[in-house]
C-alpha cells in the first residue's frame, strides 16, 4: 500500500525533507499525537435522516420501475452490471421505500458505449 501525498500534505502530517530531498518524520511533531496543531480533527459526516424520511413517506405510495444504463468505454455484458448495489442505495438514501417486488416492478439494464464512463438511474412511477 502507498500513500500519495502533494508536499504540503507531508508537511501537514509531519514530515520534513532532509538536505538530500528524502522525506522522514518530523520527531519534534511526534509529542503531538501524529497530529501537528494546525490541522484540524476531521468531523463526523452530517446526518440528512430528515430529508430522507421525508422522501421515504412522499415515496411509500405506489410501485417504481428502474432504468439503469451504465454508459462505458468498452463493450461489457450486460449481465455482469449488477443493480442490487444501486437499488440498495436508493433504499438507503430514501428515494424508493423498500426493494421488494411490492415497490420495483421492473428493472431494465443497458450498457452503451461512450467516451464518458458514468451509470445513469432513471426512477419511473408505475402506472396502473
Amino acid at each position: 500500500m502507498s500513500i500519495r501525498w502533494t508536499e504540503e500534505e507531508a508537511k501537514a502530517h509531519g514530515f520534513i525533507r532532509d538536505a538530500d530531498g528524502n522525506w522522514s518524520r518530523n520527531t519534534k511533531a511526534r509529542g503531538q499525537g501524529n497530529r501537528p496543531k494546525e490541522m484540524p480533527k476531521p468531523q463526523p459526516p452530517v446526518r440528512r435522516k430528515a430529508k430522507r424520511q421525508a422522501r421515504r413517506e412522499e415515496c411509500m405510495q405506489g410501485s417504481y420501475e428502474l432504468r439503469i444504463v451504465c454508459y462505458c468505454k468498452r463493450d461489457n455484458d450486460p449481465d455482469n452490471m449488477c443493480p442490487k448495489v444501486f437499488i440498495d442505495s436508493l433504499v438507503e438514501q430514501g428515494y424508493l421505500p423498500d426493494d421488494s417486488s411490492k415497490h420495483v416492478r421492473r428493472v431494465i439494464k443497458e450498457v452503451i458505449l461512450a467516451e464518458e464512463e458514468k451509470t445513469v438511474i432513471e426512477i419511473w412511477k408505475h402506472v396502473q
